[in-house]
């Protein structure tokens, strides 16, 4: 599902009535004057080389009162150097001319006092965009393109523009998104709303103290919001992609959940109603002929893997799901379409099924928003079968083939797509939404000072397998090979080969296992004088995941990768029995977040070094990561051991090369490494 997010700048809907002097450009777009129901601010810049850009103005005024809505926006800003010239001396404005045309008002550069006008027609050039291309989506937006001439550290740039024109798809709804601050100050910023006096309109404020004022103008109901000298707001890094930090004034229409749903089920309804084609009816014949599990694994498996991911969201598409015939002849569909052909395939096997509009982006905190169209940005598969919930996103590849082991999607909140419902509902955290990552690592010496055997064995559970499966697919056992040996190399010198990566899948279980075998001679530290060798095990995955951030003094959330379980464990196999027994050793780190024990023990020749890790929650809250980091800080101490060895006897390098030389002629000839 295509949706774009109504920021200070971005695309918005609405169509106006005509501007008197409008100069025709094109039909897409046109000059004119300033239409006469905003008001012009005239803010004066009181700042100077604070960077690149001083940010003077952002104004942003929207009309709700018409039929649709018209949005005006005036941006100025002052250029300091080389770099502001070189980064902000093009304007770009994004649309869409299947229902939008926007109106060029100006455009000028204001030099010690005096305008020169930059506004002309023929300096315009329209650009296809397509911003979402990357991810197969294609949308029909288009941008407009002013190149400004002769733009010099000390000028400031003045532009404004309207955008006019509403997709029908939204059938009459307003909602949007308003930015109140960016990464950089902003001297004056400005958003006025119009309506009409009997409109319903709702309002949000997010980490702002700024007050929504409410005025009567005439035949008007006016909202404005005024900020003077906004500060800059920077990311800490490694933030949920449901933290929102800057602040934000949401506005819609919807006066509930329920009536969202409702808007929604009119788009889904229609394409589930539409008759089948003889080639889909024959399709969901079979599908009726197996055994209902069966039947169901077999639609998820069609949904997935025969519809190619491709969004043709063209127009009202943006939101409308094509029918699931089209859907099934083209062989292609976005989110929604595949959402809506899964579907209709489980409803025809009898199963309840519905589709659930979910945020990819408000996953965890969709509940602290107003009732909007535009929070929504992926669709997924919901249905009932033996008493169970399932929530199947139909645009993912590469799962296990039993209905019992597909990691089930996970994205926090869903609006179911039916009638009656009234409140997104959270999705389970299933058991078989969390990945696990079991490795066992096995050292063999034949002596302290030679080259050492190392194999490793990884096996990928749930989530995790699939998204092994997923890489495998695209990058083919030998590149991985490749790389996964290069990544030790970098580590490890002299590290050889001693034969591919062997991988072992089991879609049945949802368990996939590689397996790594690699001969190290670096494992031993000698010290001939002392006549010691020493060692380490190393719990390199684990270590992964208890890696600090980047900023750790944080005024906002950490995100954790998960939920996830990863257990190493590796053993070391000596020549001959050394007691190492009061070496053994256990440590559990555990806080609200994550769960973290090592393990240390001897067993008769056999050294094994045992960490885990299992996260418990998605984002750490600022006031709690200080505490946090502590734990993590003291966990990384005990992700590796090293241990000395006395005594060391004559080594058996020759015969250990010999050795892995003939292994790897025998198994792949003589160009392995």
């Amino acid at each position: 599902m295509y949706l774009k997010r109504i920021c200070l700048f971005v695309v918005v809907y609405g169509l106006g009535s005509f501007f008197s002097s409008v100069t025709m450009a094109s039909k897409l777009w046109k000059t004119g004057g300033i239409p006469d129901w905003v008001v012009v601010s005239s803010a004066e810049s009181k700042t100077t080389n604070k960077g690149s850009i001083d940010y003077i103005l952002s104004d942003t005024q929207v009309n709700l009162a018409n039929q649709q809505p018209q949005f005006f926006y005036n941006f100025s800003y002052h250029v300091n150097d080389v770099r502001g010239v070189e980064e902000n001396s093009d304007l770009r404005i994004s649309f869409n001319p299947d229902f939008q045309t926007v109106i060029f008002h100006n455009a000028r550069l204001i030099r010690d006092g005096k305008t020169i006008q930059q506004l002309s027609p023929d300096l315009v050039r329209m650009i296809d965009i397509e911003p979402e291309q990357t991810n197969k989506i294609y949308s029909g937006y288009k941008q407009l393109t002013l190149w400004l001439k002769g733009v010099a550290p000390g000028d400031t740039v003045d532009y404004s523009y309207s955008i006019i024109g509403a997709n029908p798809v939204f059938a009459g709804y307003t909602s949007y998104f308003f930015d109140l601050g960016w990464s950089i100050p902003v001297e004056h910023l400005n958003v006025r709303v119009l309506t009409t006096p009997e409109t319903d309109l709702h309002f949000r404020l997010g980490n702002t103290d700024s007050k929504l004022t409410e005025n009567t103008i005439g035949n008007f109901k006016e909202y404005q919001l005024s900020i003077q000298n906004t500060l800059a707001i920077l990311k800490d890094g490694d933030n949920p992609s449901w933290e929102v930090i800057y602040p934000y004034l949401q506005i819609s229409d919807y006066s509930s959940w329920k009536e969202l749903s409702h808007w929604a089920d009119s788009l889904f309804d229609f394409a589930l109603n539409e008759a089948w084609s003889e080639e889909l009816m024959k399709v969901a014949q079979e599908l009726r002929s197996l055994p209902p599990k069966e039947a169901i694994e077999s639609a998820i498996k069609l949904a997935q893997e025969q519809i190619r991911y491709l969004g043709v969201e063209i127009a009202d598409n943006s939101h409308r799901p094509h029918t699931p015939s089209q859907v099934y002849a083209n062989r292609y569909g976005d989110c929604k379409d595949k959402a809506v052909l899964l579907v209709a395939l489980l409803r025809h096997l009898n199963i309840e099924a519905a589709p659930a509009l979910v945020s990819m982006q408000f996953e965890q905190t969709l509940d602290q928003y107003l009732p909007s169209h535009n929070l929504f940005d992926h669709a997924i598969a919901w249905f009932k079968f033996e008493g169970k919930e399932y929530w199947i996103d139909a645009t993912v590849t590469h799962q296990g083939q039993k209905l019992e082991n597909i990691a089930q999607a996970d994205f926090g909140a869903a609006l179911l797509v039916m009638k009656n419902t009234s409140n997104p509902v959270r999705i389970p955290e299933a058991y078989q939404s969390k990945g696990t990552i079991d490795i066992e690592q096995r050292y063999q010496a034949s002596d302290y000072v030679s080259p050492v055997d190392w194999i490793i064995e990884s096996t990928y559970s749930g989530r995790q397998a699939e998204r092994m499966r997923y890489r495998l697919s695209g990058r083919g056992v030998d590149r991985l090979s490749t790389q996964y040996f290069d990544y030790y190399a970098k580590q490890y010198t002299g590290l050889e080969m001693v034969e591919k990566l062997i991988v072992n899948d089991h879609p049945e279980k949802n368990q996939l296992t590689i397996r790594e075998h690699y001969l190290r001679p670096d494992f031993w530290s000698i010290d001939e004088e002392e006549g010691t060798s020493s060692f380490s095990l190393y719990s390199d995955v684990v270590d992964s995941y208890l890696s600090l951030p980047d900023k750790v003094q944080r005024s906002q959330h950490l995100y954790l990768f998960g939920p996830v379980e990863v257990n190493q464990r590796t053993a070391l196999l000596l020549p001959e029995y050394i007691d190492f027994s009061h070496y053994e050793e256990q440590r559990e780190f555990e806080d609200e977040f994550i769960f973290f024990d090592q393990h240390f023990k001897s067993e008769y020749r056999k050294l094994v070094l045992s960490n885990s890790y299992r996260s418990k929650a998605r984002s750490i809250p600022p006031g709690k990561t200080a505490s946090h980091l502590s734990l993590l800080r003291d966990a990384r101490k005990y992700l590796n051991t090293s241990k000395l060895v006395t005594g060391i006897k004559e080594p058996s390098t020759q015969s250990m090369h010999v050795l892995v030389q003939y292994i790897q002629n025998q198994r792949y000839g003589a160009n392995v490494r």
